[in-house]
């Protein structure tokens, strides 16, 4: 029959375009999900390392026998500074002086701190050309355990490497008192008179 055949033609049209806009809508979707940004978790940032404990400066007493420890007022530097940041101050403070009329100092006067960096083995010091000049070689052992110990004073097994205006140190005086590197408490201890047993709290 002609009628019946025309609506059998004219429902595959239907049937054929509705596949056609699924498909064509389903492409759609698919090609705006391939396209759509996908969200990125941020990359975790490290935090310098942050200090536990006091930090401490050393002096020498008014005889120069046995060095002298005192907590290092930090002042505007906040609680969860570095360990760089700490030592930076603490050393701004050492090359100053003592304020205390019973402390002495073997550090020569106008002795700068140049750098200071904290590295997996040991903290390294960069000091001024002052550091080198007078004294005997008491005094010279005077300044290497003021150094050593203020700068180990968060971590008293940590070696320090310690340059003198770039290069690294290894006679002090004039006497030629030998300078093993890197410095270490435990070495300090073997091979000068200034030793901790005569430290005074």
């Amino acid at each position: 029959m002609p009628g019946q055949e025309q609506k059998r033609i004219r429902g595959w049209g239907w049937g054929l375009g509705l596949v056609a806009l699924v498909a064509i809508g389903g492409t759609a979707w698919w090609t705006f999900q391939s396209q759509a940004p996908q969200s990125v978790a941020p990359t975790p940032t490290s935090s310098p390392a942050v200090v536990s404990g006091q930090v401490e400066l050393y002096w020498l007493n008014a005889d120069g026998t046995g060095l002298v420890k005192t907590p290092l007022n930090l002042g505007p530097i906040p609680e969860n500074a570095s360990t760089v940041e700490v030592l930076t101050a603490g050393f701004s403070q050492l090359l100053s002086g003592p304020d205390a009329p019973t402390l002495t100092t073997t550090i020569p006067a106008g002795t700068k701190l140049e750098t200071l960096d904290v590295k997996p083995d040991g903290i390294y010091i960069n000091l001024s050309k002052e550091f080198k000049e007078g004294g005997g070689s008491t005094s010279m052992q005077g300044r290497l355990g003021q150094v050593l110990y203020t700068a180990t004073s968060l971590n008293p097994t940590q070696p320090v490497w310690l340059s003198v205006n770039g290069q690294p140190l290894t006679v002090l005086g004039g006497e030629g008192l030998e300078v093993k590197q890197p410095l270490t408490r435990a070495e300090f201890e073997q091979s000068f008179a200034l030793t901790p047993s005569k430290t005074q709290e």
